[in-house]
């Protein structure tokens, strides 16, 4: 699934799709918090993905709920990738993961109009 969102049109093919065990997501407001609480998040998300069949989390796509379960309801304002790069990202999640997560890696995706020079990133 993580090769098939490579581009800003993949990530708006996402919105009304309900979280499950191999995709959630994470709205960028979540990378502007403490390192501390940015580790704790995504570490515990991609170890669960890494102890079952892996999975895609998407920073950049704020949820609400249907019911009890949460769905993509819009791209949102996007990362600054010279305040946290995929490399900066990458190495957080890494790091803080024991063992490591062997093909671990995070893409930026650009996004355009108003959120020019932003960008959504998949971990």
């Amino acid at each position: 699934m993580e090769n098939t969102i490579q581009t800003e049109q993949d990530l708006q093919q996402l919105i009304g799709q309900y979280e499950s065990i191999r995709l959630d997501f994470k709205a960028s407001a979540l990378l502007a918090q403490p390192t501390e609480r940015i580790i704790k998040q995504l570490t515990e998300d991609a170890s669960a993905f890494a102890n079952t069949e892996g999975g895609v989390i998407v920073i950049g796509i704020r949820e609400g709920k249907n019911g009890k379960k949460s769905i993509a309801n819009e791209i949102d304002e996007g990362v600054d990738p010279v305040e946290m790069s995929p490399e900066r990202l990458e190495q957080l999640i890494s790091s803080n993961i024991s063992p490591p997560i062997p093909g671990l890696t995070v893409r930026s995706i650009a996004l355009s109009g108003a959120k020019k020079g932003r960008a959504a990133l998949v971990v």
